[in-house]
């Protein structure tokens, strides 16, 4: 069954729920902290949903060739970007209602 990201939610909703699983795949993994949702910034591109932080780390979340996809990068001092794919699964996303059918 294909997927893609939902538009079913409000703006706030989705980032909300977007958050909150990256928060909590980040305490499972224990990869960096997480700032307060109002010190984060959310945008949506075509089928990207990012988010920022103002201390330069992203992660966005996609579909690619038919699987969730997301991704942190961090910029570290040397200069040598970080990236870390965080595994995420359709269920946990259709739990979020982060993705829908179509």
């Amino acid at each position: 069954m294909p997927y893609q990201l939902s538009d079913s939610l409000s703006i706030r909703a989705r980032n909300l729920a977007f958050y909150e699983l990256v928060a909590e795949k980040l305490k499972e993994q224990r990869i960096c902290s997480l700032p307060p949702f109002n010190q984060t910034f959310f945008s949506r591109e075509y089928d990207i949903l990012w988010m920022k932080w103002p201390n330069g780390v992203s992660i966005h979340l996609s579909i690619f060739k038919g699987q969730p996809f997301c991704c942190l990068k961090m910029s570290v001092p040397n200069g040598i970007p970080y990236r870390k794919e965080i595994p995420v699964t359709f269920d946990e996303l259709l739990d979020r209602r982060l993705v829908e059918t179509h």
